[in-house]
């Protein structure tokens, strides 16, 4: 029986197509991926008031996705968990969970809990993101007590244009942001491809880096027991 061990719920905005591909290669054997998309409008630009509209909705997408009867259920944009400010993310679990009864994750949440888990305060940022969205980042971190010792961003308006982008260019990035002051990386958004080179990264800057779909994917095995041990996307789901 597929999912026999686990069934995770992952809600994308409608737009993503990048995390249900790199959580159907990180997820362990046994535990199934349930997908359903958000409804977004203006998809085509990045403008915040629609992601945050979009995931003013995204219980709708819960209940629809709650009847694959998964364990938990995550809100897999993390734009569209952090840009209203501290405690956004958290607000949405609690409709994610009131409209089914099911456990709920965001994408910010679950960086905010790897951040932790590696005792990461001070932290340099990459993302694809424009200027207004970078600067709602900083400013849910700095809120949940992370210094940024440096945030750069590829200002690609419009979802497709980061879907684009091959995986050398979050590497690059990384690369670019990172400094001596940094205790660790943290490379934002579900939709920017990651999962290739976070070991790489390790490896070469000798400190943890996070990404939002890796994040989100410890955290939600997390939440369904799963402990298992996953090699290959960085040392997050290696320690386990």
């Amino acid at each position: 029986m597929y999912g026999r061990r686990a069934r995770i719920g992952l809600i994308v905005p409608p737009t993503n197509t990048v995390m249900e591909s790199e959580f159907h290669r990180m997820k362990p054997e046994e535990v199934s991926i349930h997908v359903a998309r958000s409804i977004r409008e203006n998809p085509e630009r990045s403008r915040p008031e629609d992601i945050i509209k979009m995931s003013e909705r995204v219980a709708e997408a819960a209940q629809r996705v709650a009847q694959a009867e998964v364990g938990v259920t995550v809100w897999g944009c993390t734009s569209g968990s952090f840009l209203k400010g501290v405690g956004f993310d958290k607000a949405l679990i609690q409709e994610i969970e009131a409209a089914t009864g099911i456990m709920g994750l965001t994408t910010s949440t679950a960086v905010l809990e790897a951040l932790n888990e590696f005792s990461l305060k001070k932290v340099a940022v990459a993302t694809p993101y424009i200027e207004p969205i970078n600067k709602r980042l900083q400013v849910f971190l700095e809120g949940n007590g992370i210094q940024i010792t440096r945030l750069k961003g590829l200002q690609l308006d419009g979802p497709h244009k980061i879907s684009r982008q091959p995986p050398s260019s979050s590497y690059n990035l990384a690369k670019e942001v990172n400094s001596s002051e940094a205790d660790g990386i943290f490379i934002s958004c579900t939709d920017f491809r990651t999962i290739d080179i976070i070991e790489r990264l390790e490896e070469e800057l000798n400190k943890p880096v996070v990404s939002s779909n890796q994040a989100s994917m410890w955290a939600a095995l997390n939440r369904v027991r799963i402990m298992d041990t996953i090699k290959g996307y960085g040392s997050l789901l290696a320690r386990k």
